[in-house]
């Protein structure tokens, strides 16, 4: 009968696995000639395999095709939702009643599927964010990938966006303007330097305009007047020196 193994790589093949039965099979014939040429197939073969399993993600990620990467990929339960970037994952996990193990459940086949897929998983740069509107919220127990704790945090950076646990913009845009004030100095340099107004105004655009207008649709609505009147400052200060 054919021998099974449960630890078997992805990148074992039925090819493999019938070289590793014909040179089974020599060895409980007793031919020595027949097992040292299976033996021989079997190891250049595995040699061929995994070199072709490890570039088939760096041939994706060189390709510009990346997203194809992750779509052998999907989540198991509907109370789960993944979204997947390239190199970069979230996991959105719906908790009720304090049952959470659909969530953890899945984090920890993700963290298996990567492992599988000579993809490392990063817990150094993974964190954890619950979204709880109660009076009073359960302390929900850490989460753990590979044996490894998992950070718990109150914001967290999202396609350039900055979300928070109440779900305000207040630290997003805060994070924004500042960045746009620091590369105002820029702009000034340029005008010091006599650029015309034309160049300068590209530069804006390009340079700070861009940092204050990306995702603006998501978040412009819920700003607070405060919020505004910081974002309207910057802009009439970059029209100054304009």
């Amino acid at each position: 009968s054919d021998l099974t193994y449960n630890n078997d790589k992805p990148w074992f093949t039925a090819k493999l696995r019938q070289l590793r039965q014909a040179k089974e099979d020599a060895y409980r014939y007793g031919d020595k000639v027949l097992y040292k040429q299976a033996k021989y197939t079997l190891e250049k073969e595995i040699k061929v395999a995994k070199r072709n399993y490890s570039e088939k993600p760096r041939n994706q990620f060189y390709s510009s095709d990346s997203s194809s990467l992750w779509k052998d990929y999907t989540s198991k339960d509907p109370s789960v939702k993944l979204w997947k970037f390239a190199d970069d994952t979230t996991v959105i996990g719906l908790i009720q009643d304090g049952d959470e193990s659909a969530y953890r459940q899945e984090v920890k086949e993700l963290a298996v599927w990567c492992s599988h897929n000579n993809l490392e998983h990063n817990t150094l740069k993974t964190v954890e964010m619950t979204v709880d509107f109660r009076k009073n919220p359960l302390a929900l127990p850490p989460l753990t990938i590979m044996d490894s704790t998992v950070m718990t945090v109150e914001t967290f950076r999202f396609l350039a966006n900055t979300i928070s646990q109440d779900l305000k913009w207040d630290i997003h845009i805060d994070a924004i303007v500042k960045k746009a004030q620091r590369r105002l100095f820029f702009l000034r340099q340029l005008r010091k330097f006599n650029l015309p107004q034309e160049l300068l105004k590209q530069f804006y655009t390009a340079i700070i305009e861009f940092v204050l207008c990306t995702s603006i649709t998501i978040w412009f609505s819920s700003a607070t007047k405060s919020d505004l009147r910081r974002l309207h400052r910057t802009v009439r200060t970059a029209e100054r020196i304009i």
